[in-house]
């Protein structure tokens, strides 16, 4: 499989584009802001990621990328 060129202008602009809409850091949503099923669903990986975290201290946590 061939990766695509891509045209630098357009990947600057792109990126230009995101950092206006976005801003540079990383977004927080608010639980509270969710739709209550969703709301469970990601509390409920939270907690699974704790528990696992406390179960096995060792293991270094992921690195955000």
């Amino acid at each position: 499989m061939t990766e695509a060129v891509r045209d630098p202008r357009k990947v600057r602009a792109g990126k230009a584009a995101m950092l206006a809409r976005w801003g540079p850091g990383p977004r927080t949503i608010r639980l509270d802001s969710l739709d209550p099923t969703v709301r469970l669903a990601v509390v409920t990986l939270v907690a699974a990621a704790e528990s696992k975290r406390a179960a096995d201290p060792e293991d270094p946590p992921p690195k955000a990328t």
